[in-house]
């Protein structure tokens, strides 16, 4: 069960936990994109850009939701990260952390600190959405297992 305050429930989202937990999320949280929303998309970004199954039915789940619940700016938000879209802060962190081999030192820093820099909380809470999609991807899958080219998916 979702903690009562989204921004305290911190765990790895598959798919169906997020279709799960969506009610408990969804327009909760201060803010003209709530925290909950925030941490939606980023978990839907995550699960649309690596192709996560399930990724189709959470969205319609959030997005059902979300036209009652919350607002105009975070439907967009929500919308867009259902689609694989995201701002370019949120694409360069997430093309960086997807990268086969390694960064140039100081990179993926300088990303994150422009992602945590979105909004008054928004872009810690997307940071933490994807970090728990993350999380789930990586419990699911071999570490030697291929992860999608994000060329063609971070747009």
């Amino acid at each position: 069960m979702a903690h009562p305050d989204p921004r305290l429930d911190r765990r790895p989202r598959h798919p169906a936990a997020l279709a799960l937990d969506a009610a408990a999320l969804v327009g909760k949280g201060p803010g003209l994109t709530p925290t909950g929303d925030d941490l939606c998309s980023g978990v839907l970004l995550v699960h649309r850009l690596l192709g996560t199954p399930g990724t189709d039915a959470a969205a319609a789940v959030v997005l059902g939701l979300a036209r009652t619940r919350t607002t105009a700016a975070s439907r967009l938000l929500l919308a867009a990260a259902a689609e694989g879209r995201a701002t370019p802060a949120v694409r360069r962190v997430l093309a960086t952390l997807l990268a086969p081999g390694p960064e140039a030192p100081g990179v993926l820093d300088r990303h994150v600190a422009a992602l945590l820099a979105l909004g008054h909380t928004s872009g810690a809470d997307l940071a933490d959405g994807i970090r728990d999609g993350l999380l789930a991807v990586a419990a699911s899958r071999s570490l030697l297992s291929p992860v999608p080219s994000t060329e063609r998916n971070c747009a």
